[in-house]
């Protein structure tokens, strides 16, 4: 069974991580204040459940984001793999170049 390489759509979009970040970041506090300040609850109270509510809703954007790359690494890998099987001559020109860039050599010091 033989693959085929297909257009590289593996780049990261940083908006839809900002969008979303934006989203849950202002709504879902703004929503829980206006839950405590309609159970006439203290200001001191709103305002800490406000922090507490930033905080977890950080990690679990950041938790989500991490497990989201590490299942996309896999496809990205493979992706990569079939590049370099079905083109070895080209990519490691590319790479050469790149190396050659930063002042580097393909030669190993003694």
């Amino acid at each position: 069974m033989e693959k085929s390489l297909k257009p590289n759509n593996n780049r990261y979009d940083p908006a839809a991580d900002i969008v979303i970040g934006m989203s849950d970041g202002i709504v879902i506090p703004f929503a829980l204040a206006a839950g405590l300040t309609g159970a006439l609850v203290s200001t001191n109270i709103i305002l800490i459940a406000g922090l507490v509510e930033i905080a977890a809703g950080s990690i679990a954007l950041g938790i989500g984001g991490y497990l989201t790359a590490r299942s996309e690494y896999p496809k990205f890998s493979t992706s990569v793999d079939l590049r370099t099987q079905q083109d070895p001559v080209n990519r490691r020109n590319n790479l050469d170049a790149f190396f050659s860039s930063l002042g580097l050599t393909g030669e190993a010091p003694p």
